[in-house]
């Protein structure tokens, strides 16, 4: 049976922006929003887990499918999708990855929308192979 693992970010995180102004601003600044941002992705992977929504990843390598939903359409793509790295960070912080390295991660995708009601970000980790690869 193929591994397939989802969670659900509610909300949303600091973008590219967001994390180059805060290290502007000190040194520590942008050290401390990175924290607090993996603290966020952290909660709810963990969340997942032990609601058995989210399992370790024993298949390598993967691929990871990231929805971001957005309230509007003011930020753009790319500052959006920046924060893949407190995401992928934390999900090795948690042992649900091995190592965000390309060994073991293939591909990240990313889907930007618009939902004002309820902007979250969707992660699905799969097997690459799953995938057609």
């Amino acid at each position: 049976m193929a591994f397939k693992n989802h969670f659900v970010i509610k909300g949303r995180l600091n973008d590219l922006n967001d994390y180059t102004n805060a290290c502007r601003k000190n040194a520590y600044a942008g050290a401390k929003m990175k924290m607090g941002n993996e603290q966020i992705v952290r909660a709810h992977a963990q969340n997942a887990l032990l609601r058995s929504h989210l399992r370790r990843a024993s298949k390598y390598p993967v691929v990871i499918d990231i929805t971001w939903y957005e309230k509007d359409a003011r930020r753009d793509f790319d500052n959006i999708t920046f924060a893949q790295k407190f995401i992928l960070d934390s999900l090795v912080q948690i042992k649900v990855l091995k190592d965000d390295s390309r060994k073991f991660v293939k591909r990240v995708n990313h889907d930007v929308q618009v939902d004002k009601d309820n902007p979250r970000i969707e992660v699905v980790i799969k097997e690459a192979i799953e995938d057609g690869e």
